[in-house]
Parts: C-alpha cells; sequence; structure tokens
C-alpha cells in the first residue's frame, strides 16, 4: 500500500468516526465537523489545525487526478504516521485504567492510629481513604503540617 492509499483510508476512517460522533444524520464537511466537534472533544481540538491541513491534502490526492493512477502528491511519511496517530486516538482513546491505575492504601474507621501514622511515615503518602466496617465511605484522612 502507497503512503496516499494509507493516508486516504486512515483519512475515511476519521471521517466515518465524525460523521458517528456528529449523531443527527445530516452530512457535514469534514472541516465543519472538525470545527463543530472540537468544541466538545479535546482530542479533535488538539489536532483541530492537523486535522484541517490533511483534509486539503486529502482533496488534493483525491480531485487533482489527471489519470487514474497519477496521484498529484504522495504524503511524507511523517504526515501519514501522524494521522495514523490521529485515528487512534480518536478511534480507541487510552483509558484512565490503567493508566491511573494505583494501589491504594485504605484503613477502616476502626484501625489505630499508630498504624495510620506508621503508613505515613513508611510511604510518605498524604492521603488515606477511610472506610466503615461495611464498606461505605467514611472520609479521607489527610496529613497536615
Amino acid at each position: 500500500m502507497s503512503r496516499a492509499e494509507e493516508f486516504i483510508a486512515s483519512y475515511h476512517r476519521i471521517e466515518d468516526y465524525l460523521s458517528r460522533e456528529m449523531g443527527d444524520g445530516q452530512h457535514f464537511s469534514f472541516s465543519n465537523m472538525v470545527n463543530r466537534l472540537a468544541k466538545h472533544n479535546p482530542i479533535i481540538d488538539r489536532y483541530k489545525e492537523d486535522l484541517h491541513q490533511m483534509s486539503q491534502l486529502r482533496n488534493a490526492i483525491v480531485h487533482e487526478r489527471r489519470e487514474p493512477d497519477f496521484i498529484i502528491a504522495e504524503p511524507h511519511e511523517s504526515i501519514v504516521k501522524l494521522i495514523l496517530e490521529v485515528e487512534k486516538e480518536l478511534l480507541h482513546p487510552r483509558q484512565v485504567i490503567p493508566l491511573f491505575r494505583k494501589i491504594v492504601t485504605t484503613f477502616s474507621a476502626d484501625d489505630s492510629l499508630v498504624a495510620v501514622l506508621g503508613e505515613i511515615r513508611d510511604k510518605n503518602y498524604s492521603q488515606f481513604p477511610v472506610y466503615n466496617q461495611d464498606g461505605s465511605w467514611r472520609g479521607l484522612l489527610t496529613k497536615k503540617e
């Protein structure tokens, strides 16, 4: 697959994603969808200008052909890499878990203050969630200096 074909395929997957996100069944231009969705989607907002440039490159590749096999613009390798990254972030965004998964030390309301102070000293943590015996939230114990 050429870089142009790879670029166009990724562009179309992004365009399909944008259309689904618009959700109202109407047809909007790629640029219009980017502008509208950027207000609500931080990934689109971050890549907004890149997406507009990619739209122009796509139009040059698709609409400026003089012959069936003639491609007027072959995207640079870095542009193909960028559009694939944008596609991946949009279609398969990173999840909070496992990215921010942490083992949290918790205490029961019945635990001794000595145990809590020992954890503060040993782990240098400043906050500990405290739960009742039934597992319900009791509060947050914080280290104040």
